[in-house]
C-alpha cells in the first residue's frame, strides 16, 4: 500500500508546532499563525547561541540539582555566569543513572528566559528557544539517555537581572501531545502508543497518525532510528529546517522501519514516527542510537 504523503504540515485537534518549508517553527492556535522562531537562523533571538554551542568554559559556578526540587533564585546572583553578549546564565548539574523523561518548567516574571540542556560533551541537546521565542515562562518535555547533564537557565537582555523558579520533575506523559513536543537524545528506547487523536498527515481515508520527536544533531553526526510494531507497518520521516525531508522509511510489509540519519547541519531535527498505511494505531517501540 502507498505510504503517507509528503509531510508539509501536521494537523491536530490540539495546538501544534511544525517546521515549515522555510525552516520556521510555527504555532497554530485559535486559527492564528505566528512565527515562534526561525530555527535555521534564530531571527530576532540573536543572543541564544547556536544549537551546537557549548557551555562557557570559564564558568565554574554550577550547582548540583536533585530531580524534583524547586529552585527559587535570581539570574545575576553569585552563582550566575555571563556570556560574551552580557546575558546571564545559571547552570545546574544532574546525573541520570538510567534513561529518564523529565518535565522542565521555568517561570521568570518580567524577564524573558529560555532553557537549554547540555550533555557531558558540553553540547546543547535541548534549546527551547528554537520552538518558542524566549518568554517569562518556558517548559520542555525531554527524554534523556543515562548520563551527566547541565540544565541551563538563560536570559535574553544583556545586563538584566531577575528572579525565576525552576523545577525538573519525572514525567510519564505520552509523546502524542502535539502541543507539547518531546525532545529526545540518542541512546534512548521508548515504547509508546499511536492513537487516533495524535498528530496527523493527510485527511479522510488517507489520514496517517504520527508522533513527533525533536533532536539536536551536530554537523556530520550519524544516528540510527528504528521503529518496530507488531500491530501495524511502521513508517518514519526525518526532517531538518535547512533541507526539509532528509530521510524516510515506509515499511509497507514488515514490522520494522529503520533510518540511517546523517546530519547535514547543526540544527534541530524532527522525527515523525507513524504508520505506512492510513488509519492505523497501536503500540510501537522507538530506538535512537
Amino acid at each position: 500500500m502507498a505510504g503517507p504523503p509528503e509531510l508539509t504540515r501536521l494537523k491536530s485537534r490540539r495546538t501544534l508546532p511544525w517546521i515549515s518549508s522555510k525552516g520556521e517553527a510555527l504555532l497554530h492556535s485559535s486559527n492564528r499563525l505566528r512565527v515562534a522562531a526561525v530555527v535555521a537562523g534564530l531571527v530576532g533571538v540573536a543572543s541564544c547561541g547556536g544549537l551546537g554551542s557549548t557551555a562557557p568554559q570559564g564558568c565554574t559556578s554550577s550547582v548540583s540539582y536533585t530531580i524534583g526540587d524547586t529552585v527559587r533564585t535570581s539570574l545575576g546572583g553569585p552563582n550566575s555566569c555571563t556570556e560574551t553578549d552580557g546575558t546571564w546564565e545559571d547552570f545546574y548539574n544532574v546525573t541520570l543513572p538510567a534513561q529518564t523523561q523529565l518535565l522542565l518548567t521555568l517561570s521568570s516574571p518580567g524577564l524573558p528566559t529560555y532553557l537549554r540542556v547540555f550533555n557531558a560533551n558540553r553540547t546543547a541537546v535541548v534549546n527551547t528557544a528554537y520552538l518558542k521565542a524566549p518568554d517569562v515562562t518556558s517548559s520542555a518535555r525531554v527524554l534523556l539517555a543515562a548520563g551527566e547533564y547541565q540544565i541551563v537557565v538563560r536570559d535574553t537582555i544583556p545586563g538584566s537581572k531577575g528572579a525565576y523558579q525552576l523545577v525538573a520533575s519525572v514525567d510519564s506523559s505520552p509523546v502524542g501531545n502535539c502541543s507539547y513536543p518531546m525532545w529526545a537524545t540518542p541512546g534512548i528506547t521508548t515504547t509508546q502508543t499511536l492513537h487516533n487523536t495524535d498528530c496527523t498527515q493527510g485527511s479522510g481515508g488517507s489520514t496517517h497518525y504520527v508522533q513527533v520527536y525533536t533532536l539536536v544533531l551536530l554537523y556530520t553526526q550519524a544516528t540510527t532510528y528504528t521503529e518496530s510494531s507488531t500491530v501495524y507497518n511502521p513508517a518514519m520521516t526525518l526532517t531538518s529546517p535547512s533541507t526539509g525531508t532528509q530521510r524516510s522509511n515506509l515499511d509497507t510489509t514488515g514490522t520494522v522501519a529503520t533510518i540511517l540519519g546523517f546530519a547535514t547541519a547543526s540544527e534541530a531535527y524532527q522525527l515523525f514516527a507513524g504508520t505506512a498505511s492510513p488509519l492505523q494505531v497501536g503500540r510501537y517501540t522507538l530506538t535512537i542510537k
